[in-house]
């Protein structure tokens, strides 16, 4: 299991969480799904700043394409499986739809240092997403091995879309 630097949110950063989601609180409008829940669920009790904390970067991006994430993330779970059964095809396939240079990155950052028991049906796009789409829920709920995938998929995301 690969362990991540993760830096724990500054507390400029909490305190922008925080009225984030107090301010949305009411019309919920501009959040992302999931943040729209959390400010939702709480609407009857304090946030605190521990709450906050452990919400995950993603969830407080602007212009999240969750679709677009969720199929990261799935790659992301499905790199030992692929490194496993490489097949040139499948290969060319997902080069096509994620850019051979992520495919690249996916298949060499890990070194094979994360190892996950995601079930994965197939390597269609369909199904990474939907798995990506499961893993987003499961990190949200703290289980280790979905934050890891995750904020490996966010890191690859944000280096795409910073060079787009």
């Amino acid at each position: 299991m690969v362990k991540r630097n993760q830096a724990k949110p500054d507390r400029a950063a909490l305190r922008e969480r925080y009225l984030t989601l107090r301010g949305a609180s009411k019309d919920f409008a501009g959040m992302t799904l999931r943040a729209g829940r959390f400010a939702a669920a709480r609407q009857t009790c304090a946030i605190d700043f521990a709450m906050l904390a452990r919400m995950p970067d993603w969830e407080f991006a602007d212009a999240l394409d969750r679709a677009r994430f969720a199929e990261i993330i799935g790659l992301v779970a499905a790199r030992d499986h692929l490194a496993r059964a490489l097949d040139g095809a499948t290969l060319r396939k997902l080069a096509e739809h994620f850019g051979s240079d992520l495919i690249d990155r996916v298949l060499d950052d890990a070194d094979g240092a994360l190892e996950t028991v995601v079930a994965l049906p197939s390597f269609a796009i369909a199904d990474l997403r939907q798995v990506g789409s499961d893993l987003m829920m499961a990190a949200q709920t703290d289980w280790q091995e979905a934050r890891t995938i995750c904020e490996l998929a966010w890191d690859y995301y944000r280096r795409e879309h910073s060079e787009a």
